[in-house]
């Protein structure tokens, strides 16, 4: 059984998540994800059919990470006499690149929520003035329509994609360093009740 385990996460080692050498369409449409959504939709997903994750995904990464800048928000705040804000260090997790791809992608959803419905008004104004109608400007109405339609809809399901994966990252790396604390201090007490039973 330990032998067929270890095969397992061999073979899971050696494959790569689809996301990692995924292009700008397959990332736009969530493509990447189509062959484990296949095998789960014939039959229950088990381990061995769900992808490794990525270095800055894995826990430990994140609570050293997390700790790093803890570290230097306290030697700073120190030398500032100030308490340290963990705020501060929850904020400096996460790259300016990121930030702003979230930000440019909430943005784009807000925009295309206000446009939306100033072109179905337009539209239905243009249809409400007469028989008159111009053909090719009621077309293009109608493909902004679509195209605005389905930006809003992208962008909806990327601000909530990537706002759970970084509300998850901040969970998991808060959680963990506080076990880590935990245990340390745990394991310091018990080291030092060790010692003073071998004392006396």
């Amino acid at each position: 059984m330990k032998a067929m385990n270890m095969q397992r996460q061999a073979a899971k080692d050696k494959k790569q998540s689809p996301m990692e050498n995924a292009n700008i369409f397959s990332l736009l449409f969530f493509w990447w994800m189509n062959d484990t959504l296949k095998f789960g939709s014939k039959r229950p997903l088990q381990d061995e059919d769900l992808f490794p994750l990525q270095d800055e995904f894995k826990t430990e990464a994140l609570v050293n990470k997390l700790e790093t800048e803890w570290y230097k928000e306290n030697d700073s705040c120190a030398r500032k006499n100030k308490r340290p804000r963990l705020w501060k260090v929850m904020f400096k997790m996460f790259s300016h690149k990121k930030y702003l791809i979230f930000a440019a992608v909430k943005l784009i959803h807000s925009v295309s929520n206000i446009l939306l419905p100033v072109m179905v008004w337009l539209f239905l104004r243009s249809l409400s003035e007469g028989t008159n109608v111009n053909k090719a400007s009621m077309t293009l109405r109608i493909i902004g329509i679509s195209v605005v339609t389905v930006v809003k809809g992208m962008s909806h399901h990327h601000a909530f994609f990537l706002g759970g994966i970084y509300g998850m990252q901040l969970k998991v790396s808060v959680i963990g360093m506080i076990y880590k604390k935990v245990f340390l201090v745990y394991f310091v007490q018990l080291f030092g009740t060790m010692r003073l039973k071998i004392s006396t």
